[in-house]
Protein backbone atom coordinates (compact mmCIF):
# COMPACT_ATOMS: atom_id res chain seq x y z
CA UNK A 1 0.00 0.00 0.00
CA UNK A 2 1.41 3.39 -0.95
CA UNK A 3 1.80 5.78 1.99
CA UNK A 4 -0.66 8.67 2.04
CA UNK A 5 0.69 12.12 2.79
CA UNK A 6 -1.81 14.86 3.63
CA UNK A 7 0.06 18.03 2.71
CA UNK A 8 -0.50 21.78 2.72
CA UNK A 9 -1.44 23.15 -0.69
CA UNK A 10 0.99 24.44 -3.23
CA UNK A 11 0.56 27.95 -4.57
CA UNK A 12 -1.22 27.14 -7.82
CA UNK A 13 -4.70 25.75 -8.46
CA UNK A 14 -3.41 22.76 -10.42
CA UNK A 15 -1.59 21.48 -7.34
CA UNK A 16 -4.64 22.11 -5.15
CA UNK A 17 -6.80 19.97 -7.44
CA UNK A 18 -4.20 17.20 -7.47
CA UNK A 19 -3.85 17.38 -3.71
CA UNK A 20 -7.59 17.10 -3.20
CA UNK A 21 -7.70 14.03 -5.46
CA UNK A 22 -4.81 12.54 -3.51
CA UNK A 23 -6.48 13.07 -0.14
CA UNK A 24 -9.73 11.55 -1.38
CA UNK A 25 -7.84 8.56 -2.77
CA UNK A 26 -6.31 8.00 0.65
CA UNK A 27 -9.75 8.09 2.26
CA UNK A 28 -9.40 11.51 3.87
CA UNK A 29 -11.09 14.86 3.36
CA UNK A 30 -9.94 18.18 4.85
CA UNK A 31 -11.07 18.39 8.46
CA UNK A 32 -12.17 21.63 10.08
CA UNK A 33 -11.83 20.94 13.80
CA UNK A 34 -9.82 18.57 15.92
CA UNK A 35 -10.68 17.82 19.53
CA UNK A 36 -7.96 17.04 22.01
CA UNK A 37 -8.68 16.05 25.62
CA UNK A 38 -6.16 15.82 28.43
CA UNK A 39 -6.26 14.45 31.96
CA UNK A 40 -3.52 15.41 34.38
CA UNK A 41 -2.71 13.02 37.23
CA UNK A 42 0.20 12.67 39.58
CA UNK A 43 2.01 10.58 36.97
CA UNK A 44 1.28 13.23 34.35
CA UNK A 45 -0.42 10.84 31.94
CA UNK A 46 -2.04 11.92 28.70
CA UNK A 47 -5.49 11.04 27.46
CA UNK A 48 -6.61 12.38 24.11
CA UNK A 49 -8.68 12.13 20.96
CA UNK A 50 -8.08 13.21 17.39
CA UNK A 51 -10.42 12.84 14.44
CA UNK A 52 -10.00 13.43 10.73
CA UNK A 53 -12.50 12.65 7.99
CA UNK A 54 -14.30 9.89 9.84
CA UNK A 55 -11.14 8.42 11.36
CA UNK A 56 -11.03 8.73 15.14
CA UNK A 57 -7.81 8.28 17.07
CA UNK A 58 -8.16 8.05 20.82
CA UNK A 59 -6.43 6.67 23.91
CA UNK A 60 -8.34 4.67 26.51
CA UNK A 61 -6.65 5.46 29.77
CA UNK A 62 -8.12 2.49 31.64
CA UNK A 63 -6.87 0.03 29.01
CA UNK A 64 -3.62 1.87 28.38
CA UNK A 65 -4.25 1.47 24.66
CA UNK A 66 -4.60 3.60 21.53
CA UNK A 67 -7.37 2.94 19.00
CA UNK A 68 -7.95 4.08 15.44
CA UNK A 69 -11.56 3.73 14.27
CA UNK A 70 -13.40 4.28 11.00
CA UNK A 71 -17.21 4.31 10.95
CA UNK A 72 -17.26 2.84 14.44
CA UNK A 73 -15.03 -0.10 13.53
CA UNK A 74 -11.56 -0.54 14.97
CA UNK A 75 -8.91 -0.39 12.25
CA UNK A 76 -5.86 -0.45 14.46
CA UNK A 77 -5.02 -0.58 18.16
CA UNK A 78 -1.78 -0.46 20.07
CA UNK A 79 -0.91 -0.57 23.74
CA UNK A 80 1.23 2.03 25.44
CA UNK A 81 0.74 5.42 27.05
CA UNK A 82 2.78 8.55 26.75
CA UNK A 83 3.31 9.11 30.44
CA UNK A 84 6.41 10.90 31.61
CA UNK A 85 7.85 13.06 34.39
CA UNK A 86 5.40 15.38 36.09
CA UNK A 87 7.14 18.42 34.61
CA UNK A 88 7.72 16.81 31.24
CA UNK A 89 5.05 18.79 29.46
CA UNK A 90 2.88 17.92 26.50
CA UNK A 91 5.70 18.35 24.00
CA UNK A 92 7.93 15.78 25.71
CA UNK A 93 5.06 13.36 26.13
CA UNK A 94 4.27 13.51 22.43
CA UNK A 95 7.90 12.78 21.64
CA UNK A 96 7.88 9.86 24.09
CA UNK A 97 4.81 8.40 22.44
CA UNK A 98 6.36 8.87 19.01
CA UNK A 99 9.41 6.87 20.04
CA UNK A 100 7.34 4.06 21.52
CA UNK A 101 4.76 3.67 18.77
CA UNK A 102 6.66 4.76 15.66
CA UNK A 103 4.66 7.90 15.08
CA UNK A 104 7.17 10.34 13.62
CA UNK A 105 6.75 14.12 14.00
CA UNK A 106 8.25 15.48 10.82
CA UNK A 107 8.07 19.24 11.14
CA UNK A 108 6.88 21.54 13.92
CA UNK A 109 5.78 19.94 17.17
CA UNK A 110 2.89 20.86 19.42
CA UNK A 111 3.96 23.44 22.00
CA UNK A 112 2.59 23.31 25.49
CA UNK A 113 2.85 27.05 26.00
CA UNK A 114 0.60 27.65 22.98
CA UNK A 115 -2.57 29.59 23.81
CA UNK A 116 -5.66 27.44 23.30
CA UNK A 117 -9.37 28.06 23.60
CA UNK A 118 -10.39 25.68 26.39
CA UNK A 119 -13.39 24.91 28.56
CA UNK A 120 -14.25 22.50 31.34
CA UNK A 121 -15.91 19.21 30.55
CA UNK A 122 -18.19 18.56 33.56
CA UNK A 123 -19.14 15.02 32.52
CA UNK A 124 -15.65 13.56 32.43
CA UNK A 125 -14.05 16.08 34.74
CA UNK A 126 -11.26 16.63 32.24
CA UNK A 127 -10.09 19.66 30.39
CA UNK A 128 -11.11 19.81 26.74
CA UNK A 129 -8.86 21.71 24.37
CA UNK A 130 -10.12 22.92 21.01
CA UNK A 131 -7.79 24.05 18.27
CA UNK A 132 -8.69 25.09 14.78
CA UNK A 133 -7.65 23.56 11.50
CA UNK A 134 -7.81 25.97 8.58
CA UNK A 135 -9.17 24.34 5.45
CA UNK A 136 -6.62 25.14 2.70
CA UNK A 137 -9.29 24.70 0.01
CA UNK A 138 -11.69 27.25 1.52
CA UNK A 139 -9.78 29.78 3.59
CA UNK A 140 -7.99 32.44 1.63
CA UNK A 141 -5.78 33.74 4.41
CA UNK A 142 -2.30 32.27 4.97
CA UNK A 143 -2.10 29.28 7.29
CA UNK A 144 -1.34 30.20 10.86
CA UNK A 145 0.76 28.78 13.64
CA UNK A 146 3.01 25.74 13.99
CA UNK A 147 2.01 22.51 12.30
CA UNK A 148 2.27 18.94 13.55
CA UNK A 149 2.93 16.34 10.86
CA UNK A 150 2.67 12.71 11.99
CA UNK A 151 3.21 9.65 9.80
CA UNK A 152 2.36 6.15 10.94
CA UNK A 153 2.82 2.83 9.17
CA UNK A 154 1.46 -0.38 10.61
CA UNK A 155 -0.12 -3.14 8.57
CA UNK A 156 -2.72 -1.60 6.30
CA UNK A 157 -2.93 1.66 8.27
CA UNK A 158 -0.77 4.27 6.62
CA UNK A 159 -1.70 7.90 6.95
CA UNK A 160 -0.51 11.34 7.86
CA UNK A 161 -2.33 13.59 10.27
CA UNK A 162 -2.00 17.29 9.76
CA UNK A 163 -2.84 19.49 12.74
CA UNK A 164 -3.23 23.23 12.35
CA UNK A 165 -3.01 25.15 15.59
CA UNK A 166 -3.96 28.67 16.44
CA UNK A 167 -0.96 30.77 17.26
CA UNK A 168 1.75 32.74 15.58
CA UNK A 169 0.67 34.43 12.39
CA UNK A 170 2.60 33.67 9.23
CA UNK A 171 2.45 36.21 6.43
CA UNK A 172 3.56 33.71 3.82
CA UNK A 173 3.38 29.96 3.39
CA UNK A 174 6.27 28.32 1.57
CA UNK A 175 5.40 24.74 0.58
CA UNK A 176 9.04 23.96 -0.13
CA UNK A 177 10.10 24.77 3.42
CA UNK A 178 7.07 23.59 5.35
CA UNK A 179 5.27 21.07 3.18
CA UNK A 180 7.53 19.23 0.81
CA UNK A 181 10.27 18.69 3.38
CA UNK A 182 8.25 15.85 4.90
CA UNK A 183 8.74 13.74 1.78
CA UNK A 184 12.47 13.63 2.47
CA UNK A 185 11.59 11.37 5.39
CA UNK A 186 11.30 7.75 4.32
CA UNK A 187 8.68 5.68 6.10
CA UNK A 188 9.95 3.08 8.60
CA UNK A 189 10.48 -0.60 7.78
CA UNK A 190 11.79 0.15 4.31
CA UNK A 191 15.42 -0.83 4.74
CA UNK A 192 16.65 2.72 4.62
CA UNK A 193 20.34 3.11 3.89
CA UNK A 194 22.43 6.08 4.92
CA UNK A 195 25.48 7.18 2.98
CA UNK A 196 27.95 6.79 5.84
CA UNK A 197 30.92 5.42 3.97
CA UNK A 198 34.08 5.09 6.02
CA UNK A 199 37.69 4.85 4.78
CA UNK A 200 37.79 1.11 5.44
CA UNK A 201 34.80 0.40 3.18
CA UNK A 202 35.53 -1.36 -0.11
CA UNK A 203 34.71 0.84 -3.05
CA UNK A 204 31.93 -1.55 -4.08
CA UNK A 205 30.20 -1.12 -0.70
CA UNK A 206 30.50 2.65 -0.96
CA UNK A 207 28.75 2.54 -4.31
CA UNK A 208 25.98 0.30 -2.99
CA UNK A 209 25.32 2.62 -0.06
CA UNK A 210 25.08 5.64 -2.29
CA UNK A 211 22.78 3.97 -4.81
CA UNK A 212 20.49 2.79 -2.00
CA UNK A 213 20.30 6.35 -0.73
CA UNK A 214 19.18 7.55 -4.16
CA UNK A 215 16.49 4.86 -4.12
CA UNK A 216 15.20 6.38 -0.88
CA UNK A 217 14.98 9.81 -2.47
CA UNK A 218 13.21 8.43 -5.54
CA UNK A 219 10.70 6.57 -3.39
CA UNK A 220 10.01 9.57 -1.17
CA UNK A 221 9.30 11.94 -4.08
CA UNK A 222 7.61 9.54 -6.47
CA UNK A 223 4.04 10.23 -5.32
CA UNK A 224 4.42 13.99 -5.58
CA UNK A 225 5.78 13.60 -9.09
CA UNK A 226 2.90 11.38 -10.15
CA UNK A 227 0.39 14.00 -8.98
CA UNK A 228 2.48 16.97 -10.13
CA UNK A 229 2.00 18.66 -6.76
CA UNK A 230 5.00 20.93 -7.15
CA UNK A 231 7.96 21.32 -9.49
CA UNK A 232 10.31 20.44 -6.63
CA UNK A 233 9.20 16.80 -6.73
CA UNK A 234 10.35 16.31 -10.31
CA UNK A 235 13.50 18.26 -9.54
CA UNK A 236 14.46 16.00 -6.62
CA UNK A 237 13.62 12.89 -8.64
CA UNK A 238 15.86 14.01 -11.46
CA UNK A 239 18.71 14.99 -9.11
CA UNK A 240 18.67 11.55 -7.47
CA UNK A 241 18.61 9.88 -10.89
CA UNK A 242 21.54 11.89 -12.21
CA UNK A 243 23.59 11.37 -9.05
CA UNK A 244 23.05 7.63 -9.10
CA UNK A 245 23.87 7.35 -12.78
CA UNK A 246 27.01 9.49 -12.48
CA UNK A 247 28.37 7.40 -9.62
CA UNK A 248 27.46 4.10 -11.29
CA UNK A 249 29.11 5.10 -14.58
CA UNK A 250 32.25 6.40 -12.86
CA UNK A 251 32.83 3.42 -10.61
CA UNK A 252 31.44 0.62 -12.80
CA UNK A 253 34.75 0.07 -14.66
CA UNK A 254 36.43 -0.67 -11.31
CA UNK A 255 33.87 -3.21 -10.11
CA UNK A 256 33.66 -6.74 -11.45
CA UNK A 257 29.87 -6.75 -11.82
CA UNK A 258 28.76 -5.67 -15.29
CA UNK A 259 25.20 -5.14 -14.13
CA UNK A 260 26.19 -1.74 -12.79
CA UNK A 261 26.39 -0.60 -16.40
CA UNK A 262 22.86 -1.89 -16.97
CA UNK A 263 21.74 -0.03 -13.86
CA UNK A 264 23.29 3.16 -15.22
CA UNK A 265 21.32 2.68 -18.43
CA UNK A 266 18.07 2.31 -16.49
CA UNK A 267 18.82 5.49 -14.58
CA UNK A 268 19.45 7.22 -17.89
CA UNK A 269 16.02 6.10 -19.11
CA UNK A 270 14.35 7.59 -16.04
CA UNK A 271 16.47 10.73 -16.13
CA UNK A 272 15.52 11.44 -19.73
CA UNK A 273 11.81 11.19 -18.95
CA UNK A 274 12.15 13.50 -15.95
CA UNK A 275 14.56 15.86 -17.66
CA UNK A 276 12.07 17.02 -20.28
CA UNK A 277 9.61 18.10 -17.59
CA UNK A 278 12.31 19.76 -15.52
CA UNK A 279 13.52 21.75 -18.52
CA UNK A 280 10.07 23.26 -18.96
CA UNK A 281 9.74 23.91 -15.22
CA UNK A 282 12.91 25.99 -15.37
CA UNK A 283 12.09 27.63 -18.69
CA UNK A 284 8.45 28.61 -18.20
CA UNK A 285 8.92 31.12 -15.34
CA UNK A 286 11.75 32.81 -17.25
CA UNK A 287 9.69 33.12 -20.43
CA UNK A 288 6.67 34.38 -18.49
CA UNK A 289 8.78 37.03 -16.76
CA UNK A 290 10.40 38.14 -20.00
CA UNK A 291 7.08 38.35 -21.82
CA UNK A 292 5.73 40.62 -19.11
CA UNK A 293 8.47 43.10 -19.98
CA UNK A 294 7.70 43.05 -23.70
CA UNK A 295 5.20 45.39 -25.31
CA UNK A 296 2.90 43.32 -27.46
CA UNK A 297 -0.58 41.86 -27.79
CA UNK A 298 -1.59 39.93 -24.70
CA UNK A 299 -3.29 37.35 -26.91
CA UNK A 300 0.03 36.54 -28.55
CA UNK A 301 1.71 36.16 -25.17
CA UNK A 302 -1.05 33.89 -23.93
CA UNK A 303 -0.84 31.78 -27.08
CA UNK A 304 2.91 31.32 -26.64
CA UNK A 305 2.59 30.37 -22.97
CA UNK A 306 -0.23 27.95 -23.78
CA UNK A 307 1.99 26.27 -26.36
CA UNK A 308 4.76 25.79 -23.79
CA UNK A 309 2.26 24.53 -21.21
CA UNK A 310 0.95 22.00 -23.72
CA UNK A 311 4.44 20.69 -24.40
CA UNK A 312 5.13 20.46 -20.69
CA UNK A 313 1.91 18.50 -20.20
CA UNK A 314 3.00 16.02 -22.86
CA UNK A 315 6.40 15.65 -21.20
CA UNK A 316 4.75 15.24 -17.81
CA UNK A 317 2.55 12.45 -19.12
CA UNK A 318 5.65 10.60 -20.27
CA UNK A 319 7.35 11.10 -16.91
CA UNK A 320 4.26 9.97 -15.00
CA UNK A 321 4.07 6.87 -17.15
CA UNK A 322 7.67 6.07 -16.24
CA UNK A 323 7.17 6.73 -12.52
CA UNK A 324 4.10 4.50 -12.42
CA UNK A 325 5.59 1.64 -14.41
CA UNK A 326 6.80 -1.78 -13.30
CA UNK A 327 10.14 -0.85 -14.82
CA UNK A 328 10.49 1.90 -12.20
CA UNK A 329 9.61 -0.58 -9.44
CA UNK A 330 12.29 -2.98 -10.66
CA UNK A 331 14.82 -0.15 -10.75
CA UNK A 332 14.08 0.81 -7.15
CA UNK A 333 14.33 -2.82 -6.09
CA UNK A 334 17.72 -3.18 -7.76
CA UNK A 335 19.00 0.02 -6.14
CA UNK A 336 17.86 -1.10 -2.69
CA UNK A 337 19.14 -4.68 -2.83
CA UNK A 338 22.91 -4.56 -3.27
CA UNK A 339 23.20 -8.36 -3.09
CA UNK A 340 21.51 -8.55 -6.46
CA UNK A 341 24.37 -6.49 -7.89
CA UNK A 342 27.30 -8.26 -6.27
CA UNK A 343 27.64 -11.62 -7.98
CA UNK A 344 28.72 -10.73 -11.50
CA UNK A 345 31.66 -12.35 -13.22
CA UNK A 346 34.88 -10.41 -13.62
CA UNK A 347 36.33 -9.55 -16.98
CA UNK A 348 38.95 -11.86 -18.42
CA UNK A 349 42.61 -10.99 -18.74
CA UNK A 350 44.97 -8.82 -16.75
CA UNK A 351 42.66 -5.80 -16.75
CA UNK A 352 39.86 -7.91 -15.27
CA UNK A 353 42.12 -9.09 -12.43
CA UNK A 354 43.14 -5.51 -11.66
CA UNK A 355 39.51 -4.43 -11.49
CA UNK A 356 38.64 -7.36 -9.22
CA UNK A 357 41.41 -6.38 -6.82
CA UNK A 358 40.35 -2.76 -6.93
CA UNK A 359 36.79 -3.63 -6.01
CA UNK A 360 37.94 -5.13 -2.70
CA UNK A 361 40.50 -2.48 -1.79
CA UNK A 362 39.63 -0.14 1.07
CA UNK A 363 38.55 3.28 -0.11
CA UNK A 364 41.36 4.91 1.88
CA UNK A 365 43.95 3.24 -0.37
CA UNK A 366 42.33 4.79 -3.44
CA UNK A 367 42.35 8.39 -2.17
Amino acid sequence: MTPCYVMPPAKDKRADVALRAWIEECGFTPAVTYRLSTKDTYHDTYDGRLSIAGFRLYFRHGENRWYLEKDGKTKFSQSGSISGPKKGGLKKKLHAFARKSEWIPLLHVLREEQVFESKADPENQIKTIHFRYQDPFVDQEPLQGPRLFVFHESGDIEHLLLSQLEGERKDTFDPLLEGLALLNIVAPHRGRFSFEAVPSDPISLTLKKYLALQADVLTAHRRGGLLDLHVEFVHQLRVATRRGRAVARTLAPHIKDRRYRALARELKWLGNALGHVRDFDVLLPVIRRDLDKVNGPQAAKDFLMAAFEKRRAASLAEAQSSLGSERFDRLIQALKEPDRLSSGKSSSGRKGKERALLANKPTQELI
